[in-house]
């Protein structure tokens, strides 16, 4: 089957696409699921599960960036054909391979003037940015600064939110 061999990734990418997403799942039921199966929070800078507006499901698919090339590959291995579990159900199996786009400068710029940034859009529905502690970090924030790291953005943070 096509989860026998994992597709191969570049030694150097860091950010991968999981297709199979159960179209239930919300971007914090997916992060708490990846969480419970050992993914640290401060691991990954960047993550997005597209969602269809009318139906409020997902697409199907979602993008993690990771902050180290090791951390994309050691997801990679444990979620290569894992069935995730938060809707008791075990239809869906997860197949992970790299993304076109690569590195959180890349997706920050393929978001900057996208309209799912919009301010009709739900922060729900939104790509999500996190420092190196797991601390979520708003896009207008990476924007405003010259900052190479989301962490160097901390100090200018009101009210950051924890992901659960």
């Amino acid at each position: 089957s096509f989860l026998d061999v994992p597709p191969e990734i570049d030694a150097d990418a860091t950010t991968l696409m999981v297709k199979n997403v159960p179209a239930k799942y919300t971007q914090r039921m997916l992060l708490k699921e990846f969480r419970e199966q050992g993914i640290q929070a401060g691991s990954y800078d960047f993550f997005y599960l597209p969602v269809d507006f009318k139906s409020r499901a997902n697409l199907g698919y979602c993008f993690l960036n990771f902050r180290q090339p090791e951390q994309a590959q050691d997801f990679r291995a444990t979620f290569h054909g894992y069935m995730p579990t938060r809707l008791n159900k075990r239809s869906k199996v997860f197949y992970i391979c790299q993304a076109k786009v690569q590195g959180l400068p890349a997706n920050v710029e393929s978001f900057r003037s996208s309209g799912v940034m919009g301010r009709s859009v739900a922060p729900e529905y939104q790509p999500m940015f996190f420092d190196e502690r797991g601390v979520e970090v708003a896009l207008a924030v990476l924007e405003s600064t010259a900052a190479s790291s989301v962490v160097d953005v901390l100090d200018q943070l009101v009210g950051p939110r924890l992901v659960d």
